[in-house]
């Protein structure tokens, strides 16, 4: 073996003898990219959103085209029934009314915009 040459890879079998490969048995690095995220925009799980949207205004979309925006007051954890104050009732886009106090029950909503 010349002084520039390297030595062939070896493969190890079950009996514990050494084989002299004809290829390299380490594959070509990939290029690997790093996405770091710094650690104050993690994201947050659902019912962390929902708890720090507490007495902010949020939009809370329902089945059949009905939607409220309002300022949420509580929420309760297994079924996400919301209470929001000073809230407006959307029907079909068009605004309905203004209600002081309204309870959304969980299982209508599509989906809530804080």
């Amino acid at each position: 073996m010349r002084a520039s040459q390297k030595p062939a890879p070896f493969l190890t079998s079950t009996s514990g003898r050494k084989h002299e490969c004809a290829q390299p048995i380490v594959p070509p690095m990939a290029k690997t990219k790093i996405l770091i995220i710094p650690s104050n925009t993690l994201p947050m799980k659902p019912l962390e959103v929902i708890h720090s949207s507490l007495d902010k205004r949020i939009l809370v979309e329902l089945r059949g085209n009905k939607e409220y925006r309002g300022i949420l007051e509580g929420y309760d954890h297994p079924h996400l029934n919301l209470i929001l104050k000073n809230a407006e009732e959307f029907i079909d886009g068009e605004k309905k009314r203004e209600l002081a106090k309204v309870i959304v029950r969980g299982d209508n909503i599509v989906y809530i915009l804080p």
